[in-house]
């Protein structure tokens, strides 16, 4: 399986060995306690289902040809995280967050899992989110060629 990457607006170019499933969310979303917050799993699940339940563009293709029923693909889950040190979430968030676990933490989204493409230079265009003010979309291209 080969995982790819979410993001906001992007273009990205990887190369993927033949037999190789793809695996990637359309838009999801991660939410954690931080020490002494007094979130539970309960709460942030509440908060991450009623971001993602205001979804409203999900789209992907794969040369060109649409897939189907992607609402079909929701998943949600109580999970810890463990952030390195040196990490991503600091950019993100526009703070500082020490390496460590923390938790509880709750995923919602959907996510898609291909099955191996044909051998080739392929197209994957990936667009979710929520349109409008205060929302956020995702709009991410990957060419893809299949080893």
């Amino acid at each position: 399986m080969w995982f790819l990457a979410g993001g906001d607006k992007d273009e990205r170019t990887v190369t993927v060995s033949s037999g190789k499933s793809l695996f990637f969310p359309v838009y999801n979303t991660v939410w954690w306690s931080e020490p002494g917050d007094g979130w539970d799993a309960t709460l942030l699940m509440a908060g991450a289902n009623d971001w993602i339940d205001r979804v409203d563009t999900l789209n992907v293709t794969v040369d060109g040809r649409a897939l189907r029923n992607l609402r079909a693909y929701r998943a949600d889950s109580t999970l810890s995280m463990w952030i390195p040190e040196d990490n991503l979430v600091d950019a993100w968030y526009g703070a500082e967050y020490p390496g460590g676990e923390y938790g509880p933490a709750v995923a919602d989204g959907y996510w898609v899992l291909l099955a191996p493409l044909s051998k080739g230079h392929r197209e994957l265009h990936i667009e979710g989110g929520i349109s409008g003010p205060g929302g956020h979309l995702l709009d991410v291209t990957y060419h893809i060629t299949m080893l």
